[in-house]
């Protein structure tokens, strides 16, 4: 392959602004949040539009079989592809918004001010209730009002899912967003939902 790009989802991460990040501490950075581990290796990534460092972790099997069928590839937290494409579309829009990206048990959430990032975390979740409550949450803390502020939920989710259906009693400005702008797309994909895989469609 001309070029090998690796997406690694659900993996451990922590985000670091670029301003406090010494490489030297990489380990410390790590550690804070999962403490220390012998069984796998560090990486970091940039998000680009903000600064900051992703920090995560890969198990050594899995580094070393990539290293084996790939020489050279280039690897990223699936966060950061993720953060560069809403942060990258949204860059013109002044107004802050929720966006949820929602996966089999677990769900990015990001609350983003056009280009400015005001939170990023994952979490799982396995009922709607759970979503909602983490919805709730962040909106508190980084001042959404869902009266006002759009939520925007990214992902294998559809207006006639269950979860869907729950979290639209409560959220005022509910809404699917759509498939990356900035990438091209054979129409064969034209059958599927263009909320569904965005992580996956961010990353090509």
């Amino acid at each position: 392959y001309i070029e090998v790009n690796v997406g690694i989802n659900f993996a451990k991460n922590t985000l670091i602004p670029l301003a406090f990040y010494d490489k030297k501490y990489l380990k410390d950075y790590f550690a804070y949040n999962y403490g220390m581990s012998n069984t796998a290796q560090l990486f970091t990534d940039t998000v680009l539009a903000e600064s900051v460092i992703n920090v995560f972790a890969l198990e050594n099997d899995i580094a070393n079989s990539l290293k084996t069928v790939f020489p050279k590839y280039s690897i990223k937290h699936a966060a950061t592809f993720l953060l560069n494409q809403i942060l990258g579309e949204n860059r013109d829009d002044k107004v802050r918004k929720m966006f949820v990206n929602l996966q089999k048990h677990h769900a990015d959430f990001v609350v983003a001010e056009g280009k400015k990032l005001i939170f990023y975390n994952q979490f799982s979740f396995q009922t709607a209730g759970d979503l909602l409550y983490h919805l709730i949450n962040i909106a508190k803390q980084t001042d959404i009002d869902f009266s006002t502020n759009t939520c925007i939920m990214l992902g294998d989710i559809n207006e006639n899912h269950p979860t869907y259906q729950f979290c639209s009693r409560y959220i005022q400005n509910l809404e699917l967003g759509k498939r990356p702008i900035t990438k091209s797309y054979c129409k064969e994909l034209d059958i599927l939902p263009e909320n569904y895989h965005f992580n996956l469609f961010s990353i090509l």
